[in-house]
């Protein structure tokens, strides 16, 4: 029984509200509160890949908002090029868009013809994460394994995710 004694609600107080559920050490659903508004109750991956609004995003983990322009039905042209959306049918083309980048969107290779200069680099232990500047100025985050220890204000080769 879902509600049972081995549910259990915890809160976490932040500068917003963070209900999860879980029921037998597994987080069923996240709720997302913000000044006594509920913003988002979905699982814990929907939360942090496909968040309701800029609250959320900014609330569940690391990532940036870059500008964007919808294309066509499903992609959407950033600085970092041409990126496939789930997120397509409220939109309309040549609508102005935010775009969540996450730093495991962004992948490291040292074949790809992309270079973008690196801001700031924090060791991590096993990876560092890298601020990384686009062309047009923006700055995106991304992770890389911490062998890949580029200094600031070189230029590495760094490659959007498919994901």
């Amino acid at each position: 029984e879902l509600l049972g004694s081995s549910a259990q609600t915890y809160h976490l107080k932040l500068c917003g509200y963070l209900q999860l559920l879980l029921f037998r050490r597994r987080i069923l659903s996240m709720s997302v509160a913000y000044k006594g508004v509920l913003q988002q109750v979905v699982p814990p991956s929907e939360v942090y890949h496909k968040p309701a609004n800029r609250f959320v995003a900014d609330f569940i983990g690391q990532g940036v908002l870059i500008k964007g322009t919808v294309c066509s039905c499903c992609q959407v042209h950033t600085e970092l090029g041409l990126l496939n959306t789930y997120v397509c049918d409220d939109f309309s083309p040549n609508e102005e868009v935010s775009v969540l980048v996450r730093p495991d969107d962004i992948i490291h290779r040292d074949d790809s013809l992309r270079q973008l200069e690196v801001v700031n680099r924090v060791f991590r232990g096993s990876h560092f994460l890298f601020t990384l500047r686009l062309d047009n100025g923006e700055q995106v985050l991304c992770m890389s394994q911490s062998h890949h220890n580029h200094a600031i204000l070189s230029e590495p080769l760094w490659k959007l995710s498919s994901n």
